[in-house]
Parts: C-alpha cells; sequence; structure tokens
C-alpha cells in the first residue's frame, strides 16, 4: 500500500511544534510515523513528493520512502513502525542499501507485533538470535531482560558462557551501552578524564556520553569508570539519554507510595519520578532502593523497558 503527500504539506507540519507527527496507517498491513525530526529532515531535502509504501511477505516487511524517486536509506529521527503479526522471533534486522544488514537495536517483539524505530527506508525482517548462558536459566525473573539485549547487541557476556546477572553496572558499562543503542555514533573528542585510557574497552563509550551532555565526571578530572551505578544514578543517565534524542520526558509518577523515596537525592528525584512513572522503574513494590547498586540484570531489565517505552 502507498501513500503521496506534497512535500509542502510535509513542510507545514515539520514547523509545527515538536510533538507534531505525520502517521501512515495500513490497516492489517502495519503503520509508520514520521516525528517531527523527522518530517524537518525529509522538507529540508525539497523535492514535490513524498512517497511511502508498507509492502508485506512472508516473515519480512519493506518500509520504502522516496522523494522524486528517491529512496532515502537514512532519515533523521527515523521511522517509527508498528507492524502486526509479522513473524516469530525476538530481533528485527533492517535491511537497506546503504548499511547492508543491521539489527534494529531500538525494537520490541510483542505475541508477533513488532514495533521499531528504524533509521530509514529497508526491508524489515524478523529473526531468532538468543544466546545461552550458564548462569541465565528461563526460570530467573531476568531472562527474558538478559535475552532481549544480549541479541540485541547492547550487552555482552562477561564470558562465551556468563552473563554475571548480579554482578553490579559500572558506570562505564552503562556508558558503552548507551552508545551502542545510538549505534556507536561518533560526536567528536569529548572531555578528557584522567581515569579512562585512550584504547579501553569503554574509552568510546564514556567519550561519547560525556559529549552528548548524558553524564560528565565527579570534577575532579575523573570519570569513575570503575564505579558502580546506583538505581538513581541509572534513572539521571536515562533520562538524560532520552532527552537526547528527543523523547518525551514530562512523565511524573508518585514516588510517594514508596517507603524508602525520601532517600533519593534531590538532583536525582525528577528522574527518577519519570522513570517510575512510565514504567521503567519498578522497585520491588514497597521500596525503590534509590541508593542501591544495580545489577547487570536490573540495568538489563530497565533498558528493556525503556526501549519498550520509545518504541510504542
Amino acid at each position: 500500500m502507498s501513500f503521496s503527500v506534497p512535500v509542502s504539506a510535509v513542510a507545514a507540519i515539520a514547523a509545527g511544534s515538536n510533538n507534531t507527527s505525520l502517521r501512515f496507517d495500513a490497516g492489517a498491513l502495519g503503520a509508520f510515523t514520521l516525528h517531527n525530526p523527522s518530517l524537518k529532515d525529509i522538507s529540508a531535502k525539497g523535492g514535490d513528493i513524498l512517497v511511502s509504501s508498507i509492502i508485506r511477505g512472508d516473515n519480512e516487511a519493506a518500509i520504502n520512502i522516496t522523494i522524486d524517486g528517491v529512496l532515502l536509506s537514512k532519515i533523521v529521527g527515523g521511522i517509527r513502525v508498528a507492524l502486526p503479526g509479522l513473524a516469530k522471533g525476538e530481533v528485527i534486522i533492517l535491511v537497506n542499501t546503504d548499511s547492508g544488514e543491521e539489527v534494529v537495536k531500538k525494537s520490541v517483539v510483542d505475541s508477533g507485533d513488532v514495533y521499531a524505530l528504524i533509521g530509514g527506508s529497508g526491508t524489515i525482517k524478523v529473526i531468532n538470535n538468543s544466546k545461552i548462558f550458564a548462569d541465565v536459566s528461563s526460570a530467573n525473573w531476568f531472562y527474558n531482560s538478559v535475552a532481549f539485549v544480549n541479541s540485541r547487541g547492547l550487552f555482552v557476556g562477561v564470558s562465551d558462557t556468563e552473563f554475571a546477572p548480579n554482578m553490579p553496572m559500572t558506570r562505564a558499562m552503562l556508558a558503552t551501552v548507551l552508545h551502542r543503542l545510538e549505534d556507536n555514533e561518533h560526536l567528536g573528542a569529548g572531555t578528557v578524564f584522567s581515569d579512562v585510557p585512550a584504547k579501553e574497552w569503554y574509552s568510546d563509550g564514556v567519550t561519547w556520553v560525556s559529549s552528548a551532555g548524558i553524564v560528565s565526571g565527579y570534577g575532579n578530572g575523573a570519570f569513575g569508570a570503575n564505579d558502580s551505578i546506583t538505581r538513581e544514578q541509572l534513572a539521571v543517565m536515562l533520562c538524560n539519554y532520552a532527552n537526547y534524542i528527543d523523547m518525551n520526558t514530562i512523565e511524573r509518577g508518585d514516588t510517594g507510595r514508596f517507603a524508602d523515596a525520601g532517600f533519593t537525592a534531590a538532583w536525582a528525584n525528577d528522574a527518577v519520578r519519570w522513570a517510575v512513572g512510565v514504567g521503567i522503574m519498578h522497585g520491588d513494590g514497597t521500596n525503590l532502593n534509590p541508593k542501591g547498586e544495580a545489577t547487570r540484570a536490573e540495568v538489563a531489565t530497565m533498558i528493556m523497558r525503556f526501549i519498550s517505552v520509545l518504541v510504542k
């Protein structure tokens, strides 16, 4: 199914508020939405007509956007897609002319329905990409979240066979995960930290989160790369990252129902309330444990919830 929209109309919508969007609904075939950053990018390219299409096949769907017959493989802000009953599997692969095959990290497969934020035109395929770890069982509460982050390449194990779900998450680890979520985007040299050597596995991630304004160092020239991250620090970093990608962070939850909410630092309170409000941070029903160290399993779960909020 195809849709045609004059670029002048796209430009007019893009000139509205940052919350404006253009949704294409093909019924049972699926739907996709272009939000304000995407509309601005498309309208800036000029041309008379925006043509969009959803073409469904077995286990795949093609999403194509062209201007004057030129396929847009990359669109700033991406395309949010919702494709019902596409296939069984847990990971989405996007195939396009520019980058070949790539895993769509910002994606969720829920009962066969696909929700994703893809970078541009291409063909979506759903595959299985799970990995078995000796220390992660299907009986564990974190089983699905570990499979989610690992299959998308956001987390790797501490070895070929172990995930270490109960190991504290470090600031360097989280910086690396968020950098991977942005497909290892490059923002320049960034801040040089005394405890971040140039050739470490986390060096690029730390440079990126610092350059993007997601997290800074301690003010003494150190980043604290190997320091464990607390749950309230995690909420702040996720909220800052959400702002960086123009995600709505207005929502605020009621943290007063948690007995230990008062222990949340003032500088983290808004971010924690946001994380609670959108369902990223749950606590144990009674306590939030804002000062507690976040484990790799807990962070994997919050990253999975974050991506679900982003793409649905």
